[in-house]
């Protein structure tokens, strides 16, 4: 899985962050580069799966000073977790002030490969 989150290119912005796409079963293995430079908000972030049970991964969900140290500028965080019983849409957002507000934050679609509605 590779992906940009969020970025503060001017020729190719991207916030809120690209939809992250995955099955029902799979395990997430993200990987969230800190390369945030505007000083007018915090630089250093981390990254909340919204709705996604971390059962066994409790590191990986993202709240600052609870479950992890902040990502800073020029860092990254390995973020791993499985998509064991899960499908539907969720959400990622960063959990560190108030960022998500800033649009970091974007969509994340789990599907279920046996849905009978795929019909």
């Amino acid at each position: 899985m590779s992906a940009v989150l969020a970025t503060e290119n001017q020729t190719n912005p991207s916030l809120p962050g690209v939809l992250i796409q995955a099955n029902k079963g799979d395990r997430m293995n993200i990987n969230v580069v800190d390369m945030l430079t505007d000083t007018t908000m915090m630089t250093a972030t981390s990254i909340h799966w919204h709705g996604i049970y971390q059962k066994g991964s409790s590191w990986a969900d993202g709240p600052v000073g609870l479950n992890q140290c902040p990502i800073t500028p020029g860092h990254s965080f390995a973020y791993s977790f499985g998509l064991s019983d899960q499908a539907g849409t969720f959400w990622y957002h960063s959990h560190l002030s108030t960022q998500y507000c800033d649009g970091l934050r974007g969509p994340l679609v789990i599907y279920d490969p046996q849905d009978p509605f795929l019909q």
